[in-house]
């Protein structure tokens, strides 16, 4: 594997996403969206470590994965604010969410049942967890990039 490949993945990626999945990370929206970021970037170093077109390697790891839109969406609606782009699950930032835990709900608002998680509204209403989408698309990275 290319050096700035193995460096970028081992030394930003996989401790960013540890960072997020790990203990209280996964509640955490800053630690979501920077992991969404970082994971999105893969395309970049891996297209320039093998001299492939942005858009092939895109296609290919949507084919993988098709949770890949939830990450690539989260990471440039983050970074932009909107999108512009046709065919995408989200339109703004305000669609990546995290509900308050119980303990930071007003009194009489919260609920023992309730899921915590960081997930992304989409436009036709699905709620689709980014932790779940994250987790796929490094399923696919981690096949392709480290050494079996």
């Amino acid at each position: 594997m290319p050096e700035t490949l193995r460096d970028y993945f081992g030394n930003t990626v996989k401790p960013t996403v540890d960072e997020y999945l790990s203990g209280n990370g996964r509640f955490n929206i800053r630690k979501a969206r920077l992991a969404a970021i970082v994971v999105e970037h893969i395309i970049d170093y891996y297209s320039l470590a093998y001299k492939k077109d942005r858009a092939e390697v895109r296609k290919d790891i949507t084919d993988l994965s098709p949770l890949y839109s939830v990450v690539r969406d989260t990471a440039d609606a983050t970074k932009h604010g909107s999108l512009k782009r046709k065919n995408t699950d989200i339109k703004e930032n305000g669609q990546i969410k995290c509900p308050p835990g119980f303990f930071q709900t007003p009194f009489g608002e919260g609920c023992w049942a309730e899921a915590i998680e960081v997930y992304v509204e989409t436009d036709d209403g699905r709620k689709i967890s980014l932790e779940n989408a994250i987790k796929e698309v490094m399923r696919v990275w981690d096949m392709k990039i480290s050494p079996h």
